[in-house]
Formats: structure tokens, sequence, C-alpha cells
């Protein structure tokens, strides 16, 4: 079955009840789909493009055997009593005010959001249009409510069975002043017949849902202090004139004790509940953002080797970025209109050439060591193109690249950094060693050449005259004419990976084993073939770019070695 993603909570009358159902249906069947009111009187039960054959067989046979069951047991005195059936199916069909969700003028199929390039349709409604998947959110709802117990009291957890499907649900509670004991329950599950997806992605699912309950609860909070708050003054005004020293001290303490009892118990909706009228729209969008990532986040592919250490760092980069979905909101960084025909860096043999091979060696010394590399001027193309030609050659754990910013921002946030013209560098990084700044300056007004350009580079150190071993090989290999674009290509993959190598023996020695000064020493120069104290400064920058996968993995295995001895 494809999976769904429902929110459920604990009803004062009804029990455990679904409140909203987000679903995928296939864009071309999704009339069908919801038109499909399939009732106990049918002979037959469609799976609703339900992708495990054998779980909804399994659903399917149970729900007729019972239908069956069903007509079997009726009597003909029971058909002698239509209102009485009509009127209990009409209040067990009507939700309260507690279980009503969509709101009042939302059309028969609730919220859809299509998606057209794989021809998937998200469709929000109190409950999915299939019976059998009805009957597994059920089941989901009931258990994670009342069955299933949360090691932590409220927070995610994980349980199903091949018959009923797996379950990630997230308990949570909200503090609503209307409702007994002041908070209300909920509970998100996310039900899928996929084991090895929901075990894969349970972090996932999890952050996301984590993320949706801080927003609830913090809408929630906000309400219930206001009401309590309001609520509290009345009651101070109230016994301001009522208890006065006339009152007798019976009536006194029988008043204080109804106040504190005098708390309204009538239920409220979600959204009163939250303040917020568009609450499901909210929800509608989040679960669709859930259900949509929680499968373009895992791809099949075929290994055909240990992955680098570059691929390591941008699937961990990739999955930080869908956790948080922020965006980039720094003022001006957009702002800048593209140049057509401003001139770009195809390559760092192109970058080479350009700028002459003493000043590149000078400005890629600054970047292999780990000093912050400033390029300010226009067009912002060219200075663009600039930073992303030499972040080919760091490790991607060590990039950190802002372009056309319209402020400083300091190397922690950025090690490649582009600026427009107006910016002005602060005193202190002027001061500092740890900088380089490459000024791009326009001869003419409208630059379509390298020639129209200068490039001015300001530093507040001496460069060495022993270079990085890397630097020395890569010059060398960029200023050959025998090399294509593609050797050089895979020349500088193997510098990196032979040098991210290198970094990790020494964290390991360093980081983990805590060996001396000394025996570092020895091991940089004698073991790690580092010939001057800038291979050194590469080797220690290049250790806070490696993944953190690597990292844990390291940590675990010395653990275990512990544990044997």
């Amino acid at each position: 079955m494809e999976a769904s993603i429902s929110l459920c909570h604990f009803c004062e009358q009804h029990g455990p009840t679904i409140m909203m159902t987000t679903q995928k249906l296939a864009t071309g069947r999704l009339e069908a789909d919801l038109n499909n009111t399939t009732t106990s009187s049918n002979s037959t039960i469609q799976s609703g493009g339900s992708s495990d054959s054998s779980l909804v067989s399994k659903n399917i046979d149970s729900l007729q055997r019972s239908n069956t069951m069903k007509s079997d047991s009726s009597s003909p005195s029971d058909s002698s009593r239509p209102c009485s059936r009509s009127s209990s199916s009409r209040k067990r069909a009507t939700p309260c005010e507690s279980c009503r969700s969509l709101p009042p003028n939302a059309n028969k199929t609730g919220f859809v959001t299509h998606d057209p390039k794989s021809s998937v349709s998200y469709v929000s409604s109190r409950h999915p249009a299939n019976l059998v998947t009805r009957q597994l959110l059920k089941q989901a709802c009931v258990s994670s409510l009342t069955g299933e117990l949360c090691p932590q009291g409220e927070g995610p957890f994980m349980f199903g069975d091949e018959a009923s499907g797996y379950v990630i649900s997230y308990v949570f509670s909200l503090k609503d002043s209307h409702a007994r004991g002041k908070k209300k329950t909920f509970s998100f599950v996310y039900v899928s017949s996929d084991r090895v997806f929901l075990i894969q992605s349970m972090p996932f699912i999890a952050g996301c849902m984590a993320s949706i309950v801080k927003y609830l609860q913090r809408q929630a909070d906000a309400v219930y202090t206001n009401e309590t708050t309001c609520r509290l003054n009345a009651c101070a005004s109230i016994r301001a004139k009522m208890f006065n020293s006339v009152t007798p001290k019976h009536l006194r303490q029988q008043a204080e004790l109804t106040d504190e009892r005098s708390a309204p118990t009538s239920a409220r909706p979600l959204a009163r509940i939250c303040s917020t009228p568009e609450l499901y729209r909210y929800l509608h969008k989040s679960f669709t953002w859930v259900l949509k990532s929680a499968r373009d986040r895992l791809r099949e592919t075929v290994c055909y080797g240990r992955p680098l250490e570059d691929e390591v760092v941008l699937a961990e980069r990739e999955e930080s970025e869908l956790l948080r979905e922020r965006e980039d909101l720094e003022p001006g960084r957009h702002d800048c209109r593209p140049d057509v025909d401003a001139p770009e860096f195809k390559s760092l043999r192109h970058l080479r050439a350009t700028l002459q091979p003493p000043l590149f060696r000078a400005i890629m010394w600054h970047l292999l060591i780990g000093n912050q590399v400033i390029w300010r001027g226009r067009p912002c193309a060219t200075v663009t193109s600039a930073l992303r030609v030499m972040s080919q050659v760091l490790p991607r754990g060590c990039v950190k690249t802002r372009s056309c910013s319209t402020k400083f921002v300091n190397s922690y946030c950025a090690n490649l950094l582009g600026l427009s013209g107006a910016v002005t560098v602060p005193e202190h990084v002027r001061s500092s060693q740890h900088y380089v700044l490459i000024d791009v300056v326009a001869n003419r007004k409208r630059v379509t050449s390298f020639a129209d350009l200068e490039f001015r580079m300001t530093s507040g150190c001496t460069i060495p005259e022993k270079l990085p071993t890397l630097l020395c090989r890569l010059d060398a290999a960029l200023g050959s004419s025998c090399f294509s674009e593609e050797v050089l290509h895979d020349c500088l993959l193997y510098y990196k990976e032979e040098w991210i190598n290198n970094a990790k023996v020494l964290y390991k020695f360093a980081r983990i084993d805590n060996r001396n000064k000394q025996d570092a020493e020895r091991l940089l120069y004698s073991v790690l073939g580092c010939a001057c104290p800038s291979d050194v400064k590469l080797l220690k920058f290049w250790m806070t770019g490696l993944s953190q996968k690597f990292k844990l993995n390291l940590r675990q295995s010395v653990k275990r070695d512990n544990k044997k001895s």
C-alpha cells in the first residue's frame, strides 16, 4: 500500500478518532478513487492502487468475511426499526466539535495538491476513500493512542506487523484550558507496508513530525497563556467586589472553590485551540511535503565500490537541508541581475591562465590552508563562476560558499565569499593574516570579456616559498598541455582522495588516540609525507570537512575495541 499520514486525537466522546488523512493518488484515477464510496453491501472492494497485493488481499478477505457475517446475522425484526438505526449511524457519522477538522466550506475532496512531474496528487480529507486503507489507519490510530506505549511518554516510536502494516507514530499533547486535565492528546501516524523503508526513514519522518508538533505546541501555549491570564484577572476583579469583610468565611471558601472549578470544559476543535484558522491548510502542505520528500530522499543506485568522501558529505548535506527546509533570506543575495554578456571562468585551467600562474598559486595557497577567500566587484556572474571553479579543489565538507552578498560574513559562515563592489571589509579582517581579497575592477561600463577586467590581490600575510605538495602537483598538471579536461578532472579527484585519506589518518591519530606532540610530528612528516608546514595546515583544515558518518564509525569501532580488551 502507498504510505499515508494522519492526524489523530483522543476524543472524550468517541475515543481514538482520525481527524485528517493525507494520501497519494494517481492523478488520472483521482476522481474515480474519491467517488468510490464502497459500503458493506458491496460484493467487491477496490484496492485503490495499492502496491502490496498480499496485504491488501488479506484485509479484503477479512472485511468481506465480516460483511458476510453481518448480513447473515440480520433478522427481520431489525428492519422494523429503521429510525433507530439511521439515527445511531447519523450520530456516528456526524463528528462532534472536538473531532471536527476540515472547514465546513471545504469541498468533498478536501485539499488537493497536484504534482505534474510524477502525475500524482496528494489528497487530504477526513478519511481515505479506500476502505482497506481506512481500516488500517483506524487500527493504527487506536494503537498509537491506547494500545502501544511510547517509551518517553510523548514522542516518536514504531510498531506494526505484516498483516496490519507498519506505523511510525508521534504522540504529543497540546494545552487546552477547556479540556480535562488542561491538555488534549494527539498523534501523527505514518502507515506503510514497507518495513525496510520505514526503518530507514524513521529519523527523517520523526524529525519532520517533531517540527510540526513544535509549531502546534507554540501556538497552543500562546492561546492557553492568554486565556488563563484573562480568566485569573476576571476572577480577581470579582473576588475584590464580593469578598469584603461582611461576607461570612464559609461563603468566601465556597466561592473560591467554585472559581477553581468554573473553568469551561466544552470541547473545541484544534483550529481554535491553536487559534489558527488556516491550520488544516498548513497541515496539508506539511503532510504532502513529508510524503513526497520521504520517497525522493531514497533512490536505488548501483554502487561499484566504496563511496567517495565527497559523496558521503553531499548526502549528509542533502539530508540536513531536507530536515531544515530553509531558504537563504539574506537581503540582496538574489537582487543582482544576471549579466548576459559577462565573462565566466570555465575551469581551473581557464582560471589559472586568466589570473596568471603567480597570482593563481597565491590565491590557491590561501584556499587550501583554510583562509577566507573574498572576491569583490562586478560582474556578479564572473565572481560566482570563480567561486564555483575554486570550490572544486577542496573537499565538499570544507566548502562554504556565498556569492553576490551585500554584507560581509565571517569565514565560519563562508570561506568562499563573493561581495558586491560597494561592500567594505571590516578592519579586523584586513589586519589579520587569515584572508585574501581579490578586487575585480571593470575598466569599461559594459564588460564583455576578461580583457575589460583587472584583478588585484590584497592579503595580510606573505606567501611562503615552499608551497603545499598538493598545490605544486596540481599547478604542474594544469600547466601541462598534454592533459585534456577529462584527464585533469580524474587527476584532481585522485589528489583530493589521497590527501583526504591522510586527513582521516591524522584525525584518528590526534583526535581519537590523543597522541602527544612528538608522535604527531613523526606521523605528519615521516608517514603522511608532509614536506612543509603548509602541508600540515592543509591536513588540519581538511580534517574539519570529514563526514559525520566516518567520525561516528571511527568512535564506535574504538569503543568496541576497548570493550573487547
